[in-house]
């Protein structure tokens, strides 16, 4: 689920498997560091997205995705009325070497300091949310198409990409709905995708150079997040 096509979003949620085979590190190109990164992100690659990743950039996917666990943890308990999920999140943790709770000005400096291997962390918490938050909503992956070509600026390369909201459908289980329900829902639908003809979304993106490879880093709290 949570690696399973933003994605992402993307939810995205979401995105496969994390031991599945990993992209190629960057790339030569932006051009090239983008098509590698959609690729890895859209076909579940956990590995793959983060190679692709800036290696500055990747304490905050690690952050990002042990943010996400916790708040889906604590959604799917509450849809049990247990802490099972919560408890197996923190015995996670423990494994990793990682403090019930982080503090400090810089959180995300925290989790560096706390966790010795950041990969294994995060690759673990993409099994995490395959396994343990099965039953939590996965949110949109959202990843378009470049509207432009890369505006190079020493080791940084933005580019606006463009998606378009998907084609909203019918709910699995629609037609065990009585007649008035169904009739009610497809209203809804229609007025929903009379809203979203023809909308267009831009989002920034950020490509790095670093040691001669492009990566992303992007901002994962832009509705972009890679896990």
């Amino acid at each position: 689920m949570l690696v399973r096509s933003l994605c992402l979003i993307a939810c995205a949620l979401l995105l496969g498997c994390p031991g599945g085979g990993s992209s190629a590190a960057g790339g030569a190109t932006p051009q090239e560091a983008f098509a590698a990164f959609k690729r890895a992100l859209l076909s579940g690659d956990a590995p793959g997205i983060w190679a692709n990743t800036a290696p500055d950039a990747r304490p905050d996917l690690v952050f990002d995705a042990l943010s996400d666990a916790e708040v889906r943890a604590l959604v799917a308990d509450r849809k049990t009325k247990t802490r099972d999920v919560r408890t197996a999140l923190s015995a996670l943790k423990e494994r990793h070497g990682m403090p019930s709770r982080l503090s400090g000005p810089d959180l995300r400096a925290s989790l560096t300091e706390a966790v010795s291997d950041l990969r294994a962390f995060y690759l673990d918490l993409i099994a995490f949310h395959e396994g343990e938050v099965e039953d939590a909503d996965d949110p949109d992956v959202y990843w378009g198409e470049l509207a432009e070509a890369f505006r190079i600026e020493g080791k940084e390369a933005r580019a606006l990409m463009v998606r378009y909201p998907d084609d909203p459908q019918r709910p699995d289980g629609f037609y065990d709905w009585p007649a008035e329900q169904q009739q009610a829902y497809d209203l809804g639908l229609e007025r929903q995708r009379e809203q979203q003809a023809g909308k267009r979304v831009e989002t920034e993106v950020l490509f790095v150079q670093r040691d001669g490879r492009w990566y992303y880093h992007s901002d994962f709290r832009l509705g972009l997040k890679p896990y």
